[in-house]
Order: C-alpha cells, then sequence, then structure tokens
C-alpha cells in the first residue's frame, strides 16, 4: 500500500535553503549586535581611562596647594601630567580657591573648562593675625 503524499514529505530528513538563509541572518544580525556594543564599550573605556588620568591630576593639584603654608597661598597656574590648571584664592579665612582646568568632551570633542571650589581654613589662627 502507498502512503499518502504529505506523509512522504513529512518523512525526508535535512534542512531546507530557507532555514539555512534565516538561521544565517540571524547570526549575522546578532553578531552586528555585538560588535556595535563591544565598539560602545571600548569608547566609553577610553574616556574613563582619561577622566581618572584628569581627576588624578587634579588631585594632585589639590593636595600641592594644601600642602602650602597657610599664609603664602597665592593664586597662579600650573601643569599637571600635560593638564593645565590655574587658580585663584579669595576670601581671608577660610581662604577660598577656585581651580580652572580643562577637560575634554565626550559628545563635542573640544575643551571645555571646568571649576573646582574648594575652602582652606588657617591652622593656626594663633599664628597668623
Amino acid at each position: 500500500m502507498k502512503l499518502p503524499r504529505s506523509s512522504r514529505v513529512r518523512t525526508e530528513r535535512g534542512v531546507s535553503l530557507v532555514e539555512i538563509v534565516v538561521a544565517g541572518m540571524l547570526l549575522s544580525i546578532t553578531l552586528l549586535g555585538l560588535s556595535g556594543a563591544a565598539g560602545l564599550a571600548a569608547r566609553q573605556t577610553y574616556w574613563a581611562e582619561r577622566d581618572m588620568e584628569l581627576w588624578a591630576a587634579v588631585q594632585w593639584e589639590v593636595d600641592s596647594l594644601m600642602a602650602v603654608n597657610w599664609g603664602a597661598l597665592a593664586s597662579g597656574s600650573d601643569s599637571v601630567r600635560g593638564y593645565p590648571m590655574s587658580w585663584t584664592v579669595s576670601g581671608t579665612d577660610p581662604k577660598q580657591i577656585n581651580l580652572v582646568f580643562g577637560r575634554m568632551s565626550s559628545t563635542t570633542r573640544s575643551m571645555v573648562p571646568d571649576t573646582l571650589a574648594f575652602y582652606i581654613a588657617d591652622p593656626n589662627p594663633a599664628l597668623n593675625p
């Protein structure tokens, strides 16, 4: 007895060309997405490293300013690890220090000025009338 035509087709084994094309397209789309994510991760890592270098330089300058004799603290400028910085000192006790430095913007790719303000009080008010 012969099997019906629909039963004969279902017993065949293998993968059709359409299934291979669909699987290839899904794999391609997935790999493109992963490569885009890897590119984004690499850019973010680059900018994070630059920011860490900048803030380490800023911290270095702040520590240097805090180490100066309180009475001799004056406005000035410096360059730390290639980052130019300038500061102004105002006030009497506590003294306000505005540290201005430039950082590279990750969106506009241009130098953006930034300001960090901090205060230093006289550690020995009796010695500095």
